[in-house]
């Protein structure tokens, strides 16, 4: 399974740009009130950019914060679209994770990341639920698989 990174990007027009500084300030809230850190007097207020923890922006951790995680869960697989809000910060996930896998003593053949470059990033659900597609696509055949050869075992 080879990761697809190839992705184009729609960068939004000028004529747009008030919409994304509106998600953009809703997103920040969001994150704010999700990290207990939203202002207590005015929940609602925009706190600027907002940091999480090692929890909660994973991609931030040394390798060595991956260490072990080998000896806890046998098979590692992500997956995740291009055309998706966490497409970069999933990438970024990808070497620290699998460094520290591997340094800790793990086998990187056990670490799957998968990128599908136009898939939305409900597309495995939309494969599965919509009635009349017929069709599956290509992550969730991979999906599907990468369970089927784990049960199998």
């Amino acid at each position: 399974m080879a990761a697809d990174t190839q992705c184009q990007r729609a960068q939004p027009s000028s004529s747009t740009w008030r919409d994304w500084s509106r998600i953009s300030t809703t997103m920040r809230r969001w994150a704010a009130v999700f990290l207990g850190k939203a202002n207590p007097a005015d929940a609602e207020a925009d706190p600027g950019v907002t940091s999480g923890d090692a929890w909660t922006e994973a991609a931030l951790n040394p390798p060595s914060w991956w260490q072990g995680l080998h000896k806890t869960v046998g098979d590692f697989f992500i997956w995740s679209s291009g055309y998706e809000v966490l497409a970069n910060p999933i990438r970024e996930l990808q070497k620290p994770l699998t460094e520290g896998w591997a340094t800790g003593g793990g086998d990187t053949s056990r670490v799957i990341f998968l990128e599908s470059a136009k898939e939305a990033h409900i597309q495995p659900l939309i494969d599965t639920i919509l009635p009349g597609k017929g069709k599956k696509g290509d992550a969730q055949m991979v999906i599907e698989e990468w369970y089927k050869a784990r049960l199998q075992r």
